[in-house]
């Protein structure tokens, strides 16, 4: 990997600092140890007051990681990326499968109702003719009945 670890400059006096020397101060700005001495309770970069400061001597862990070749965080970026895109296509492809089964499962369910109505419709019809049927024999039967009975009185 090429080094592109940060270079970091003394804001009041731009000379360049090396990475064990100098201090980061809350406001974000580096200054060396000639403009430290310097410093009353104000930045000598850009003024803001009541600043604190930490030595990159053995700078915090946020401070360091800041300062670092970034080309390593984005290995470690790409990595994660990687990972978790990954991830994210597995559940998308186990949510499309359950979505797929669920829509197939809505389209048997409907075919059952659908062919369910059609022969409950139909069991109604046959119904309904065997009852007009037997009516209509029932009425045969009775006509027969009262001509028999017609016809014996001849």
């Amino acid at each position: 990997m090429s080094d592109l670890k940060f270079q970091n400059h003394c804001g009041n006096c731009l000379i360049a600092l090396s990475h064990t020397t100098g201090y980061v101060l809350s406001c974000g700005d580096f200054i060396c140890d000639a403009c430290k001495l310097d410093i009353s309770d104000a930045c000598p970069a850009c003024g803001l007051k009541n600043i604190k400061s930490a030595s990159l001597t053995i700078p915090p862990a946020e401070v360091k990681e800041l300062m670092e070749d970034p080309s390593t965080f984005m290995e470690t970026l790409y990595e994660s990326l990687k990972f978790q895109i990954q991830h994210y296509k597995e559940v998308l492809k186990s949510a499309s499968s359950k979505l797929r089964q669920a829509r197939q499962r809505i389209s048997d369910l409907e075919k059952y109702i659908h062919k369910f109505k059609f022969n409950h419709i139909l069991f109604f019809v046959r119904l309904r003719r065997e009852v007009d049927l037997s009516s209509q024999l029932k009425e045969c039967r009775q006509i027969m009945s009262e001509q028999g009975t017609v016809l014996a009185r001849r």
